[in-house]
This record gives structure tokens, sequence and C-alpha cells, in this order.
């Protein structure tokens, strides 16, 4: 009979904590409350600031001439002030109206066009008046003092001498989107996106072999389902066999541990291959058995295995039948608290349909592809617990090597650049001194000579500039990469105003050791983005739908109409993310594939 003690170690004991690709570590209460206090303190502060910035902002027009030579002729203004009877006041002097509105007092005594108020309607003047009419800098917007630069500059109407009003501004047409066509369900595209993440964050950490993971690039491509499961499998009941942080029980009512019946389905595999007669050394072993598996591929007796381990680590919703550790049946003295027995029936039922998949035969048709990818998401998810990935993800305020390391990372890439502006204006010049030299020497006669060793200089300043562009590139390209490696969250770049979320995945591929074309049908996931949502044209009907874009000339159109439609303060982090892959896709065209190969 299980103690009271023991009863109560199971109720306070949390569960096995299941964590997701987009996972963080969850605050503590009082983390909460100081983050509240550090809000409201800033909060009052940035009021404080505001007040002053207010205080000091100035609440009526100033005179730019008053720095003027005050014996210069001044030209007041005509006209009445905007909306009212009453006359405008303002004068200037003749220098600054010239240099301000590149007006002088002939063109006004000869002017009969009309002037216009700074929202663009015409202007009205005192009445009675004779002579030259004119409006000042105030009244069109044209005077340059911190007061009137606050106020709003309209465009010009048409027959007015208005050189320095703003021209209207252009709307810009949102970019055309493809419309993504969905050959699995959206459930299975969002396992196999997490599979995928998953591999590109954390496979290097396993030493997981680019050969297998090299189909995973094209979502949507043809994965090799059978011999990438089997691939995964093995090496996660791998790596969980000789783990030690999986160590402790679950529950006083089993004594099997995640480490121990990891190692006892891999030695279940051996004795069933007979590869313990075959081999004497674990290693040879181990690499039998894995190639048996990605041969052979993994038989519903194998995905049971795996669902029953699954089961131990209280993972939900497993797409194949188990009975948990839980579900043993009840001693005689214990009471039926202890348990919530099954009933008889449904547990005769559960054993056959265990049955059906224990059978030891190599027949995989019970389990469709979308069920084996999402034994092996889960498998994964499992390896989140262990202690290698949480270190690759260790928090940034706690010193994390893998944030400190970008970091370094880019002081190191920043210093380079600043070096490699100064020494490539040097080589610039130098390049427009040789080309014009070269020009010379084509057009005088005798100078061959000369030329061809101007020529060889040339030459080789300019390979020597390519070069270093690619070193800088290659730079930016290994910043990229380790930085997208070392964020906790698989999360949309952003929202834009109507609603589509906006999804940039990573390059699974290493180009820099492995160059070579891997251009694929479906270039979205790797080098563009993914729209999910209405799309960017207003209608009626607002079915969610999923889009993509692709090219860095349509990624730049559509940073400009993401930048229009709203303020830059709601959408300036998803700009920045899009014109990071820009930059990434640039760089990747001057490292590997050559200028244009993403242009569109």
């Amino acid at each position: 009979m299980v103690k009271a003690s023991q009863k109560n170690e199971v109720a306070t004991k949390p569960k096995f904590q299941q964590t997701r690709l987009c996972f963080a570590p969850v605050s503590s209460p009082s983390t909460i409350s100081m983050k509240k206090d550090n809000y409201a303190e800033k909060l009052e502060q940035e009021i404080l600031d505001l007040k002053i910035t207010i205080d000091q902002e100035p609440n009526e027009h100033e005179d730019i001439c008053k720095g003027c030579d005050i014996s210069r002729p001044r030209i007041h203004c005509t006209a009445l002030k905007q909306d009212s009877t009453e006359p405008c006041a303002y004068s200037f002097c003749d220098a600054c109206v010239k240099k301000w509105a590149n007006e002088d007092m002939e063109w006004i005594k000869s002017n009969d066009t009309d002037f216009v108020y700074r929202n663009g309607d015409t202007t009205q003047h005192r009445p009675g008046l004779s002579g030259f009419k004119w409006a000042c800098l105030v009244c069109r917007g044209l005077c340059k003092c911190r007061y009137c630069s606050k106020q709003s500059v309209v465009p010009k109407k048409k027959g007015s001498k208005l050189l320095f009003n703003m021209a209207p501004v252009k709307p810009i047409d949102p970019p055309e989107l493809q419309q993504l066509e969905m050959l699995y369900s959206e459930e299975e595209i969002w396992i196999r996106l997490q599979i995928r993440e998953f591999i590109f964050r954390f496979g290097e950490l396993y030493g997981l072999d680019d050969r297998v993971l090299s189909n995973l690039q094209n979502v949507q491509g043809d994965w090799k389902i059978k011999k990438l499961g089997a691939y995964l499998v093995y090496h996660c009941l791998f790596i969980m066999s000789q783990s030690t942080e999986y160590d402790a029980p679950l529950s006083p009512l089993t004594e099997e541990t995640i480490p121990q019946k990891a190692k006892s389905i891999l030695n279940g595999w051996f004795k069933e291959k007979k590869l313990t007669t075959y081999y004497l050394d674990n290693q040879s072993r181990n690499q039998a058995l894995m190639d048996i598996l990605t041969t052979e591929g993994m038989t519903c007796r194998r995905w049971q295995d795996v669902a029953e381990l699954l089961a131990l680590a209280e993972h939900e919703d497993i797409p194949i039948p188990t009975l948990p550790p839980l579900k043993k049946p009840k001693l005689e003295n214990e009471d039926d608290e202890e348990y919530d027995v099954m009933d008889i029936d449904q547990e005769e039922e559960l054993l056959r349909e265990i049955e059906r998949y224990r059978k030891p035969v190599r027949n995989t048709a019970l389990l469709p592809a979308q069920t084996e990818l999402k034994l092996v998401c889960m498998l994964l998810e499992l390896l989140l617990y262990h202690t290698q990935i949480r270190q690759s993800l260790s928090v940034p305020n706690h010193g994390g090597s893998a944030s400190r390391g970008v970091r370094e990372m880019a002081l190191e890439l920043k210093k380079y650049i600043k070096e490699y502006n100064v020494e490539a204006t040097q080589k610039k010049s130098k390049q427009y001194k040789l080309t014009t030299r070269i020009n010379q020497l084509m057009a005088v006669r005798g100078k061959k000579e000369e030329l061809k060793n101007a020529q060889i200089e040339l030459d080789e300043l300019e390979t020597l500039i390519r070069d270093e562009r690619i070193d800088l590139e290659t730079k930016k390209i290994q910043l990229n990469v380790a930085s997208a490696k070392s964020q906790k969250r698989m999360e949309p770049a952003g929202v834009d105003m109507l609603g589509n979320q906006y999804w940039i995945f990573n390059d699974l591929l290493d180009h820099l050791n492995h160059a070579s074309d891997y251009r694929n049908s479906e270039q979205c996931w790797a080098y563009g983005i993914v729209i999910i949502g209405p799309g960017l044209i207003h209608s009626e009907e607002h079915d969610i739908q999923w889009w993509y874009i692709k090219g860095i000339e349509n990624m730049k159109h559509l940073v400009k109409w993401i930048q229009q439609q709203t303020d830059e303060k709601d959408t300036g982090d998803l700009a920045k993310k899009i014109k990071e892959r820009i930059d990434h896709l640039t760089a990747l065209e001057c490292v590997v594939y050559g200028e244009g190969f993403f242009a569109v």
C-alpha cells in the first residue's frame, strides 16, 4: 500500500516538464512583480522627460532674421492669417527671402501668380491693397525656425512659386504575393517545420549527418521519411540512454527511468538482430544497428517501443495506443482512490490494439507519414530537457555562453567593418587613379609597356578588393547563422496592419563548407518569407491563407510598403528582420552563388 507521505509526494511533485521548441524560462512571481515596478518607474521617468521637453519647446514663431544685418530692407507680409480676417504681422529681410524662397523684390512686384498657405489653400490678402501682394515664409510653411519646423508642410498648388514645399507622397502599391500550394495538411506542415527548426538549431550539437538532413531544406519536399525517422529515433534513444538528466523516476509507482527505458529499447533491438553475438564492442554494435534501422525503417513494433517511452515521460496525445505506467493493475492492499482503474472491456480493447502494433512483422501500413513525423517531433521535444541543449540556450542575462559568443562575433565584425571601410576608400581611390592612368596611356603612342604594367596593377587591386569583400560577407553569414541558432523561440517575425503573420524560417544548409547549387521547388522556406493571413489586398473575404514572397527586390518593395502603411514604431522590428533576410541573401550571392541569384 502506498504510504500517505508518498501520496502527498505524488501530488506535489511536478510532472516531467514537456517543453516545445518555442520555450523560454518561466518568470517567477517576484520577477514579474519586479518587471511591473521597473515598468512603472520607466513610465514615470518618460512622462517627466516629456514634460521637460514640452516646457523647452518654443510656443511662438522665432525671428530668423534676428542675426541678419539690421540695415537690410525687410519685406512685410500682406496676407491674412489662415481662416481669419486678422492680417499677418511677420516680415523678413530680403536676404532670407532670397535664401529660403528664391524671391527678390523685383520678382515680387511683378508676380501675378497666387501664393498658398501651408495646407495648400490659396492665400487671402488684406483688402484695398495697391502695389504688390506677398505671403511670408511663415504663411507658406517655408520658415526654418524651431517653432515652424514642427508644423506640417503640404504640397504647393500649381502656379505658385513655392520651391521648398514637399511633393506629395506617392502611395506604394503592395507587393504581389504568391499563394503557397499546400501539399500536406497544416498540422503536418507545422510538424515538419518544428523538426526542421530543431535540426537547424541543435543538430550540430549532436553531430547529425548533413547528408541525411539536406532533404529538410524544402518543407514540402521528399524527406525520405523512412530513413530520416529511423536515423533520428536511433540518435534520440542513444542520447537518452547515455544521459543523467532523466534519472529520477517520475512516480513512486514505477522504478523505471527514461535512460533505463531508452537503453532497454536499444538492447531489445540488439537482440532482435542478434548484434550482441556478431559484435563484441559497443561502437560496432551501435553502428550496425543504425545501419539496419536506416535500411529497414521503423516497423510498427519499434514505433510502439518509442510510444511507451513517450508515455513514461507523460507525453500527451500520443498517436499510438499505450498502457502508461500509472495504469498497472491494482494490488489487493491498495485503495481505489490510488488508481483510476480502466474498465476491463476498455483495457482488453486497448491490449488488442497494442498487439496489432507489436506483431513481429515489418508492416508499417498502420502508421501514415504524418504519424511517424509526429512521433519523431515528440521524441525531439523530449531532448529539449537535455543539459547540452539547455546550455546552448543559456539565458543571456545569466551569462549564457551562446549569447556571449554571438556578442563577441558582433563586436569583432563591427570593428572589422570599420577597418574595412577605411581601407576600401583608399583602394577605390587608387582604383580610380589607375583607371584614369590607363585611359590616358591608351591615348598615347609608344606606351604599351607602361599600359601593360598599369593594367596588371589594376587587375591585382580589383582581385584584392573582391577577396576582401568576400571575407566581409562571409563573416556576416557566420554571424547571421550563429545569431539564429542562439535564439530561444521560433515565432513570427511580426504582424502587419491587416493581421498577416510573417514567418522567416532558417536555412539548414552549410553554404560556406559545402557550397553547391541548392535550388529547390520552394525557395520560400529557406530564402524567402512565408505570410499567413488574408493577404495584402483589402477584401471583404478574410480567409486565412498561406502566401510567400521571395527575391531581394520584392522584399525591398515589401519593406517600403510596410513602412508607409503604419507607424514605423509598430513595424520597425518586422522591417528590420526582413532587411536582415535581404542582407543574408546578398551575402550568399557575393560569397557562393553570384550576383543576381536571389534577385527575383
